[in-house]
């Protein structure tokens, strides 16, 4: 687990490119980290959501609500450095308890992301997922 990374901007920077761009498959933290610590959603009443099968074999996940939801909803996935892997718009027309997310459009490879659901009354913290 990273606690810290200090960054000093001494010399050239070892990931760039000779164009002097930073390279594209290089991940640099943006924020603090301590933002991601798990939790329950944070709604108008206390719901609570179950996200599984963790760890997704595949890119398919279910959300299973304590309470039907409807309306729009914004499924974002980060990954371990808070860099936004994918989105997802989930319109509700009607109440539902069981919402599957088809993420096979992101090409997951292994690892660690965090879900945030948001949207309607949730404003959810993020979540703790494992790809395998």
């Amino acid at each position: 687990q990273l606690d810290k990374l200090i960054v000093k901007n001494e010399g050239p920077d070892p990931f760039a490119t000779e164009l002097g761009m930073p390279a594209q498959n290089v991940c640099v933290p943006q924020e603090n980290m301590s933002q991601f610590s798990a939790g329950p959603l944070q709604a108008e009443s206390a719901q609570s959501v179950h996200i599984y099968p963790i760890p997704m074999k595949t890119d398919i996940i279910n959300l299973e609500f304590a309470e039907a939801i409807q309306g729009r909803y914004t499924v974002r996935l980060v990954d371990a450095y808070q860099l936004l892997v994918g989105e997802r718009n989930l319109d509700l027309p009607e109440p539902q308890t069981l919402v599957n997310v088809d993420l096979r459009s992101l090409n997951l490879i292994p690892g660690v992301y965090y879900l945030i659901i948001e949207g309607a009354s949730l404003s959810g913290a993020p979540i703790r997922i494992v790809k395998e």
